[in-house]
């Protein structure tokens, strides 16, 4: 992430939405946010995106640095979710 880039993050509000709500969302939103409505924990997710190369194109999570906060592209996201669901297990 470039210093120069501009990060509009939504504000995600807590309410009726299930799993699959979130999932569909377009934009960018806080981990912790995110993660209430998931399986997992912001800190499994973090600890993910830490041993990923390119966690914010592969994952879409990355850190915002002057933030010093995790972001979720949610996109990129839920297409990484979906993969991992649906990977055949060995």
């Amino acid at each position: 992430m470039s210093q120069a880039e501009t990060i509009q993050v939504r504000k995600l509000e807590p309410s009726g939405l299930d799993t699959n709500e979130v999932l569909q969302m377009k934009g960018v939103y806080r981990l912790a946010d995110v993660c209430r409505y998931l399986f997992f924990t912001s800190s499994q997710i973090r600890n993910q995106a830490k041993q990923c190369v390119d966690s914010r194109k592969v994952m879409g999570v990355f850190k915002h640095e002057l933030w010093g906060v995790y972001l979720v592209d949610m996109p990129i996201f839920s297409k990484w979710i979906a993969d991992l669901w649906l990977r055949p297990k060995n």
